[in-house]
């Protein structure tokens, strides 16, 4: 029915990997983690990572293993939220598979995101104006690239069942 790789991409927080593990679970997919392949890869989590070695070394590391997702087997394929804003990789994700855009408004993403901020390497720290603001900025750069997503899909406390619902009927059309 949808194609052998389903990429979510969208905003820190907006449930790709979560929604993205309950929607593989229950429909019988794969899932995969971008975040986790390169933590398995490397050998650190992300937020030492960013801690020891900076974004721009995180940032490379994801680029390291972008041709490594697109040859997985069959499956979701949650990316992390800067993921798609580089190397023209929404472009080479729609041709690879289904990319659908997890889009929230910055108002639910900060209410989750001030639930696991000290765990967010990008965000530890802020306060919650802070963090509001820098969600508004970051959706500004990154919305040209999330919505190049063969399906958007507005996610705000959507259940499992809704997204994948959303996602066939986008598909089918």
């Amino acid at each position: 029915m949808f194609p052998d790789k389903i990429f979510f991409v969208g905003y820190m927080g907006s449930g790709k990997t979560s929604l993205g593990k309950k929607i593989a679970k229950k429909y019988n997919f794969n899932f995969y983690d971008s975040d986790a392949i390169i933590e398995q890869q490397y050998g650190k989590k992300i937020s030492e990572i960013f801690r020891d070695e900076g974004e721009r070394k995180f940032r490379d590391l994801e680029s390291a293993c972008f041709p490594e997702l697109l040859q997985l087997q069959s499956g979701i394929i949650s990316t992390g939220g800067g993921f798609p804003c580089a190397d023209s990789r929404m472009e080479i994700m729609n041709q690879h598979g289904l990319t659908v855009y997890l889009k929230c408004t910055p108002k639910f993403l900060l209410s989750r995101l001030l639930q696991s901020s000290s765990e967010r390497p990008l965000i530890s720290g802020l306060n919650a104006e802070m963090l509001l603001q820098k969600i508004i900025l970051d959706l500004t750069i990154r919305e040209p690239y999330y919505s190049q997503a063969n399906c958007i899909i507005e996610a705000d406390a959507r259940q499992p069942e809704e997204i994948f619902e959303a996602m066939t009927k986008c598909y089918l059309s």
